[in-house]
């Protein structure tokens, strides 16, 4: 299988011997593949093309619920770099135990959100960061979770949405 860049640009791969950065001419094949069913691929959205964030903003900006236990300095740049603080574990961990009792929650969860990503997000609210703001890389669902959250209330469209719009639907899938 074959790609070929759709139009003028820049190619960027992962490995740096592969012409990262180097300019590509439409209809130019870029690169072939020798097992396509095992290839995988990144896309960067850019969701500033689609709605105003401030990375540097703290998440509370955008969910106000999202303060105190050490959450206050967490900024939206921060959960995209998994520095956020959040320790997945814990947090899942809690959201199991109190799910029986957060019943009122889950019903009162909004039409376009999945009762049980309510109560993540509910608890993730509350819950304390595990570790220093900005110090520890450590991936965490969660900020996916708050992330979409944010997306959801600033552009007044799903993150599933917005995927399919900028995304899938230009792509033909």
């Amino acid at each position: 299988v074959e790609v070929r860049a759709d139009r003028d640009g820049v190619a960027i791969f992962a490995d740096v011997n592969d012409w990262l950065g180097r300019p590509v001419q439409t209809g130019e094949r870029v690169m072939q593949l020798a097992q396509p069913e095992d290839a995988g691929v990144l896309v960067w959205l850019a969701v500033a093309d689609a709605i105003n964030l401030e990375l540097d903003a703290p998440v509370h900006k955008y969910l106000p619920a999202y303060r105190g236990g050490g959450r206050d300095g967490v900024t939206v740049r921060h959960l995209l770099t998994h520095t956020s603080g959040i320790d997945d574990n814990d947090l899942l961990v809690a959201a199991g135990r109190l799910l029986p009792h957060m019943m009122g929650s889950v019903v009162n969860a909004p039409p376009e959100q999945h009762p049980v990503e309510h109560v993540l997000l509910e608890v993730a609210y509350v819950w304390p960061v595990a570790h220093a703001v900005g110090e520890v890389m450590r991936y965490c669902s969660v900020n996916y979770l708050l992330l979409g959250e944010i997306v959801r209330r600033a552009s007044g469209r799903s993150l599933d949405e917005l995927a399919r719009e900028r995304i899938f639907e230009p792509l033909g899938m």
